[in-house]
């Protein structure tokens, strides 16, 4: 009599292979979204760092000399603050620039401080920063109300009447890489907080801010963004830096149409990032706090001011 033995198989069937692939797709569904706002968070915080790092630069220089590092002339005051970044080599190399007739530029500069690594387009060793000052709430003339004074030199801490801890410092803004032709257009609608967008009419006159920003609002006259923005290079203060007009992550315009009235004092730039829902800003005290998209005009316009005397106060 013929015995028959059992064959036990050690493969899968495809049932059991079809079963096992779904588990481990719905497992990556599941821990993707969370690997991935783990990672945004890690680069949100050391974009926060790095402003952190500018308010102890600040404080440093100020300390020093009496006064913030913010105005741009002879030298930037992003300069000002390299040796207390751990930079004085680069200092020196910066301040041959305008002290030497054919001064050798640093090639491939790189200055951490300067690098907010959620932004994908920051152009490694060319001197551009995530980082700028605060200009107020009034157009870039002189007499501005921000933590930069402009062209009344270096601001004060004795000048920051609403408080350091009241008053905005420093924010971030996504770096536009220089070009003389505009990127196309699928590349900007892709990340339109980078760029700029013209509007229908011109307000440019001190008391008119309010009415540029109905204009940036209401009235671009495009659907995306028509041009690459503003850049810094070589680590300079660009003299645009960010303004309190519009909030966070709004689109930014060049107030007006492309005309030959076209000019860099009265556009209107927010802060800019891609980090979800807001931006990281630096306080006057040293203090760094995550701002979110939906901040009021009235609070925002508030911190922005150095001497406004507002009764508004934000809370974190």
């Amino acid at each position: 009599m013929a015995i028959q033995r059992a064959i036990k198989s050690n493969g899968f069937t495809i049932v059991e292979m079809i079963v096992s692939l779904a588990i481990m797709g719905l497992l990556a569904a599941l821990i993707l979204p969370a690997v991935q706002s783990s990672r945004e968070s890690a680069r949100r915080i050391q974009c926060a760092d790095n402003l952190k790092q500018f308010g102890l630069a600040l404080a440093n220089v100020a300390e020093s000399h009496g006064a913030f590092p913010t105005y741009p002339v002879p030298e930037s005051g992003f300069w000002r603050m390299l040796p207390a970044l751990e930079q004085p080599a680069l200092y020196g190399e910066l301040q041959s620039i305008n002290t030497t007739p054919n001064p050798q530029i640093p090639k491939n500069m790189t200055v951490p401080q300067f690098v907010c690594p959620d932004d994908n387009l920051h152009a490694v060793g060319w001197g551009n920063s995530n980082y700028v000052f605060n200009v107020g709430t009034r157009f870039r003339y002189c007499l501005n109300n921000g933590f930069q004074k402009r062209c009344e030199g270096d601001t004060k801490p004795s000048e920051i009447v609403d408080g350091l801890s009241n008053t905005a410092a420093m924010s971030e803004r996504l770096v536009s890489v220089p070009s003389f032709d505009a990127p196309p257009e699928s590349v900007m609608e892709k990340e339109p907080r980078r760029y700029f967008w013209f509007t229908e009419t011109r307000y440019k006159l001190k008391g008119q801010e309010l009415q540029a920003v109905d204009q940036c609002r209401q009235h671009r006259t495009t659907v995306t963004p028509q041009f690459a923005g503003t850049y810094t290079q070589l680590y300079r203060d660009n003299g645009i830096n960010y303004d309190h007009l519009l909030t966070p992550n709004e689109p930014a315009c060049y107030n007006g149409p492309e005309d030959f009235d076209m000019g860099a004092s009265p556009f209107l730039v927010p802060p800019s990032s891609l980090h979800p829902n807001g931006v990281n800003v630096l306080f006057a005290d040293g203090s760094v706090h995550f701002i979110t998209d939906g901040i009021s005009d009235e609070v925002w316009r508030a911190v922005g001011t150095r001497n406004g005397q507002e009764s508004v106060s934000i809370i974190f």
